[in-house]
């Protein structure tokens, strides 16, 4: 049984809201230069402490897209597509600005989100002071991950203090579970382990809002380009669909999550999320397991905006 509660408590973690912050400054906008980012894409395994490893594998990027969005008020993004060697090129309006980038299908659905890599970290908010040539950017869709060298023009970023809220990243504690032999990270049967996650959140547009996050439990894994809406004091994330393999029966889960923060937008004062198609419901990072007809509402422990 593949267990994937850990993800959808993880998708709630990017509804995030709060009645008492988010909005942009009245000041006026900041004219920000442009930088333009190169590379290639290829498509193969990215190995990594969040997901297991993998065999290496084919696979196919001919027009992908490489789209970019920035931590501003107004939020700049852009979108480029790599042609049939992968070569791909963007110009965005993000000079010494954070912003984060995911990898889009030809259909624009998001497949990856693109982790920038130094000898010693890894993140997915960066700035750049100058153009940038990322080399090859290696693209895994069955992991959800992509992976760049982090350019000697760039570093790595975390939420500006002048970003809206949910706007920026997010450090979560999902909850425990019991390891057992369904699980993929190499914990030991029997074990208890706490669930753990990062989550990305940019404006896409006016209430719109685009997340990725990635999950360290049972099972890990990361989701991209993650729509969301924000109104009324309340982030709602999805619904999306999340498969699971229980007992050779493949089921679609459908998921939708809900977020308050707290007044300065540093944590979470409630975070729920709702799964269809449950097999059984369980808790903490265990929410939604096997197929069936149960619909299951789980929480997280903590959440902190870094």
């Amino acid at each position: 049984m593949r267990r994937e509660g850990g993800l959808a408590v993880i998708a709630l973690c990017a509804a995030l809201a709060s009645t008492a912050c988010g909005g942009g400054s009245s000041a006026p906008a900041k004219t920000v230069g442009n930088v333009t980012i190169t590379g290639t894409l290829a498509g193969g395994s990215v190995q990594s402490a969040l997901v297991p490893a993998a065999r290496p594998r084919v696979i196919s990027v001919a027009n992908d897209q490489l789209y970019c969005v920035t931590f501003s008020s107004p939020p700049a993004s852009g979108t480029a597509t790599a042609d049939s060697s992968g070569n791909v090129s963007l110009t965005l309006a993000a000079l010494d600005v954070p912003f984060g980038c995911f990898i889009l299908d030809s259909g624009g659905s998001g497949v990856a989100t693109l982790f920038f890599s130094s000898s010693s970290a890894s993140g997915e908010t960066v700035t750049l002071s100058g153009d940038a040539d990322l080399g090859t950017i290696t693209v895994d869709p069955l992991t959800g991950l992509a992976s760049a060298t982090l350019p000697q023009s760039g570093a790595l970023a975390t939420t500006p203090s002048s970003a809206a809220c949910p706007v920026g990243t997010w450090s979560v504690t999902i909850g425990q579970y019991t390891c057992d032999s369904s699980c993929t990270n190499g914990c030991e049967v029997g074990s208890t382990q706490t669930g753990t996650s990062t989550v990305w959140i940019a404006q896409s547009g006016p209430g719109q809002y685009t997340a990725s996050f990635t999950h360290i439990g049972c099972n890990s894994g990361s989701h991209s380009d993650v729509p969301g809406t924000f109104a009324s004091g309340t982030f709602v994330l999805g619904p999306f669909a999340e498969q699971e393999v229980d007992q050779d029966v493949t089921c679609t889960h459908s998921v939708t999550a809900s977020v308050t923060t707290n007044s300065t937008c540093t944590s979470t004062t409630t975070a729920t999320s709702t799964w269809t198609n449950c097999g059984t419901c369980g808790s903490g990072d265990n929410v939604c397991s096997g197929c069936g007809t149960q619909t299951c509402t789980g929480s997280i422990e903590s959440m902190t905006r870094q």
